[in-house]
């Protein structure tokens, strides 16, 4: 091949640095987005269930007490849910709760309608309203003559008094009625009627469960970028969570047991208007008791308001925890934005200063690298329910780095919006 037969003396020392370093970057990169493949498509939730199984039935079978293999297949199925008769593991009740701070009526022919048409047998809906809309709260009541699975509260909204998400999802879940819980929002609406049996299985094998959201589909290279964001930052997470190191997931679509919650006394960080998704779930997730959910069955699709400020305002609120996050997270998430401008940026440098040869084996690195990385985007996309986005990414690569740092920017000069109410969620 050419690459190999590049005489790199030739070029010098600064050609042979030059070269180390595009290589470098080259695998960093080519790792990193095949690591995320791997993971997220080939992530199966009975697996840490079934090798926990196996080492019981060896400690049963090693030890020649019964006493302690009954207690170990106890264990085991407390950890691992409820069992029938059948030995067969039933999944357990489960509450979706709901914060609503608009008189939204189309949240009540849609959004709604959509979450208490779920094919499952035991949950319920929790809504809770945070406004004065009195005839609109009265609606709400009157829908919970027709759905017995939906239950309604109000918290009155006072301009002097604010309510942020977190703490109408702290009345949402003391009100709950079953042991699970599985937050969303109004803006989020399921992929179809069986993704709360998607979710709610998982609470058999774990005790927190992450989805993905991704964005509403629509029009336009702007709704095109940002479900590709969403996609591939979702896709950090959801890894980690999938590789044992859960550190996050989305206030959209994320459950918990009710008993973890209480173990922290509720959520934290009250004063800030993000941390629900975070903040919250880095206190009870743990090694052993996150379970990832990928499905396109298992997704919602968020409909955000507004066009490329309100993407930029999320994403600057996004980026207000990770100053809070484990210093170790900080640092991988830094990996791949990092290896990618290196690597461009290399790659530049080449085809401006070196001869010919030399700028199309880089070219030869840059064409790869992009296969690879779209060939995985593709992949992650059909996981999880993403139609549409193939053909974006190549923009999405160029452009995303540029974006980051004008929404870092921005978050710097103006880091107030986070720490006080704004209807955001």
């Amino acid at each position: 091949m050419v690459i190999l037969n590049i005489d790199w003396l030739h070029y010098g020392l600064e050609g042979i640095l030059l070269g180390a370093v595009l290589i470098t970057l080259f695998i960093v990169q080519v790792w990193h987005y095949t690591w995320l493949g791997k993971r997220i498509c080939r992530y199966d939730m009975t697996a840490r269930h079934k090798q926990r199984q196996r080492q019981t039935e060896s400690d049963g079978n090693n030890s020649n007490t019964g006493d302690n293999t009954s207690a170990d297949n106890s264990a085991n199925t407390d950890a691992a849910g409820s069992t029938n008769a059948a030995g067969i593991q039933s999944v357990p009740a489960v509450s979706i709760i709901v914060p609503l701070f608009t008189d939204d009526n189309s949240f009540l022919e849609e959004g709604l309608m959509r979450l208490l048409a779920q094919e499952y047998d035991d949950y319920e809906v929790v809504v809770v309203y945070v406004g004065m809309d009195c005839d609109f709260y009265d609606e709400l009541m009157r829908m919970r003559l027709s759905f017995p699975v939906l239950r309604t509260t109000k918290i009155e909204a006072r301009p002097r008094y604010p309510i942020t998400p977190k703490m109408a999802l702290n009345i949402g879940v003391k009100s709950a009625r079953n042991p699970y819980i599985i937050i969303t929002t109004a803006d989020a609406v399921p992929s179809s009627n069986l993704w709360l049996a998607n979710m709610a299985r998982g609470f058999v094998y774990g005790d927190n469960v992450i989805g993905y959201c991704g964005i509403e589909r629509s029009k336009g290279l702007l709704n095109r970028m940002m479900r590709t964001e969403r996609l591939l930052s979702s896709a950090e997470w959801l890894a980690a969570a999938a590789a044992h190191r859960p550190y996050r997931g989305h206030k959209c679509n994320l459950g918990f047991a009710r008993s973890l919650y209480f173990d922290v006394n509720g959520f934290g960080y009250l004063n800030m208007n993000v941390g629900e998704d975070d903040l919250f779930m880095q206190r009870i997730m743990s090694t052993d008791n996150t379970v990832v959910c990928i499905s396109p069955e298992a997704s919602v699709a968020e409909h955000l308001h507004g066009g490329a400020g309100v993407w930029l305002r999320r994403l600057r609120h996004d980026a207000t925890t990770r100053e809070f996050y484990p210093s170790d997270v900080r640092h991988a998430l830094h990996i791949e934005p990092y290896s990618r401008l290196l690597f461009f940026l290399t790659a530049i440098i080449i085809f401006t200063v070196m001869p010919w040869e030399y700028c199309a084996a880089a070219a030869l690195f840059v064409l790869a690298r992009c296969i690879i990385v779209n060939i995985t985007a593709a992949r992650i996309a059909r996981c999880t329910g993403e139609k549409g986005i193939a053909a974006t990414y190549l923009i999405y690569d160029l452009l995303s780095l540029p974006t980051a740092v004008i929404a870092r920017m921005v978050s710097r000069r103006k880091k107030e919006p986070s720490w006080r109410y704004t209807n955001i969620s």
